[in-house]
This record gives structure tokens, sequence and C-alpha cells, in this order.
């Protein structure tokens, strides 16, 4: 019973929130929510948008073709993830995503790099524990969710999960305090049994999460520590290893970040500082790329 009446208060302030989001929306035409281009200072970003002033659990990731946004807002595990699309060149006011409602668990919605496919975390069906879930476009929109068997043991997958184009999911999992970034690799039809990735990137002792990896795998940015957050880059050499992982802060100029996310088209990077939507130029994944040894082909992204 008390569980009912939580979901039912949670459901009365997600719909009154969604009511003052849509009369309260402004007219916004352009790409990425029809906000100024940032230039290589992080800036923030939908800071005077109804909807957007709030604290977001995972960072706001765009489709392919840039028509569809989608985020979670809040730090309650059971507040859903929201959505917003380009139609008739402007941008629909925030609503609950119809895949999404307040008492699942939803979390940190990503992309597959064609955009045929919505990830996200969530600990629907009674989950104790969340694991990613996966649906396929179709023409009403999405298919219906299902699980992925990717199973992380004891380990707890925590917030942002990214894919390349090959299908493999990385995502980061913690035990206690301490958290590492995995990979699933697809192969033949199925997912393999994740594998931890070396200590170029899961630093001993600390907690690195929420990874974003480029289309092709070649290029990974991820969170390390809460205390406080910071953005690390990494480059996948040709034998399969990882850079030793750099740190972020003094490039994009927020030395408190983490949740990334770059376009589809390689040229922002998105991210969360204290919970609100950073972004900045990522024409410095290119620039380091020789800094930190690694030659050969982009890293998925043109930035023109």
């Amino acid at each position: 019973m008390k569980k009912q009446i939580l979901i039912s208060i949670l459901l009365l302030v997600s719909v009154a929130s969604l009511n003052a989001q849509q009369s309260d929306f402004p007219k916004l035409t352009g790409p990425y929510l029809g906000q100024k281009p940032p230039g290589k200072t992080a800036e923030p970003f939908g800071f005077s948008i109804t909807g957007l002033q709030q604290n977001l659990h995972s960072a706001m990731v765009f489709s392919a073709d840039g028509n569809e946004a989608y985020w979670k807002p809040g730090w309650n595990p059971r507040e859903p993830i929201y959505t917003s699309r380009l139609e008739n060149g402007r941008w629909t006011a925030p609503k609950i995503a119809p895949f999404s409602s307040p008492d699942q668990g939803d979390d940190s919605p990503f992309f597959s790099p064609d955009g045929k496919k919505l990830f996200f975390l969530s600990r629907r069906g009674g989950r104790e524990k969340p694991s990613i879930w996966v649906m396929d476009r179709v023409r009403e929109g999405w298919s219906e969710p299902k699980p992925l068997p990717i199973d992380a043991g004891s380990a707890w997958i925590h917030w942002q999960l990214s894919v390349d184009r090959e299908d493999n999911v990385y995502f980061g999992a913690r035990i206690e305090n301490v958290g590492d970034i995995f990979v699933s690799r697809y192969k033949n039809g199925r997912y393999l049994e994740p594998e931890k990735l070396g200590p170029e990137v899961n630093k001993a002792d600390e907690y690195d999460y929420s990874p974003f990896v480029s289309p092709d795998g070649r290029v990974l940015i991820f969170t390390r520590s809460q205390t406080p957050p910071r953005l690390f880059i990494s480059y996948r050499k040709n034998d399969g290893t990882w850079t030793e992982a750099k740190d972020l802060s003094g490039t994009i100029g927020s030395d408190r970040s983490q949740n990334p996310f770059v376009t589809a088209d390689g040229k922002y990077l998105l991210f969360t500082t204290g919970g609100r939507i950073q972004w900045v130029d990522a024409g410095f994944i290119e620039e380091l790329r020789p800094k930190a040894g690694v030659t050969g082909p982009q890293a998925g992204h043109s930035h023109k």
C-alpha cells in the first residue's frame, strides 16, 4: 500500500511538472534545442529552458539526425526519462518518453551510432539492481524494451552506458565505493562476458564510470571520482590497449564534470556539472590524439 501511494504521488508530481513545462516552454528552433554553439571553454547548455533548470542524472543525448533528445532529470531513481523532438522546425515541450514511467527506475538513455536503437538502464520488472535494456526503431517510434543478456555479477551497473557501431556495450559498474569500466563485446549474434578495461582506464581504488565511446571504438571519455568528478580521455591503440587516461579539466575549462556525450556530428561534447548541462567544442579530441602518441583512423567523428 505504501509503495502504491508513493507511486501515485510521483505520478502527480511528474504530471504537474510536465504541465508547467508545456505551458512555459519557449519557441526553440534549429539544431540542439536552438542553443548558440559553444567555444573551446565549457558553457551552460539550455540553462534558461524550462524543464532543464533542474538537476539531471544523465547527459542529454541526441539522435544521429539531431531531431530527438532524451535525458533523465533529477536524482530520484523513480523519476522517468524525458524527451523532446524537433517537429515542423520547432522543438516540442519536454514530456515523459512513451516507454518510461515514474515507477520503473529508468535512467541514462543512449542512442546507437546509427540511431536505430535506444539503450537505457532500468529496474523495471521488480529488479533489485539496474540492468541494460534496448529498443529498436520502428515506424510507430520504438519497439517494446527488452533486457540485454549482460550480467555484471555482484557489481552494480551505474549511470551512463555507451555503444559503438559494432554494438559493443561499455558501462561502469561498482562494488561499494570502487567503480570500473567494462565492455561486453557483441560477437556472432550474442553478448560476451563483460571485460574490465585495463589500468590505463581503470585506476586502482578509484571510481571510474559513465563512459562515452566513439562509434569506431577508438576514443573513450569517462568520469573518474566523485570528489570532485572529472572527465578523462583515453585512445585505443592498434594492439587493443588504451593510452594512459588524461584529465580533461584544463582542456575543457571545467574541473567538476561527468556523464560525457559527443554529438553524432563530432562537433560538441555535452556533460553535466552538478546536474546542470554544459557543452564545449569537441575539436580537442583530435588535437589531443597525437599528443597521446596515437595516430591512424579518426575517432568515428568528423569535426568540421
